[in-house]
């Protein structure tokens, strides 16, 4: 079971429908921040093959 389904099962029923919607737009800013964090990680990397790459040419 993921986290924000656990989440919805553990509120009392009365505030499920307003923690669902909630938990709904929660949920999708989480994953365009980790698609980002990703993103950014993998251009870092890029970047530090790049670097890697010009250091053994320089040094051969």
């Amino acid at each position: 079971m993921r986290t924000f389904d656990l989440i919805r099962d553990a509120v009392l029923p009365e505030f499920r429908d307003r923690v669902a919607e909630y938990l709904v737009q929660y949920e999708t800013e989480l994953r365009g921040y980790l698609r980002g964090l990703n993103t950014t990680r993998v251009l870092g990397m890029a970047d530090w093959e790049e670097l890697d790459r010009r250091i053994t040419e320089s040094w051969l």
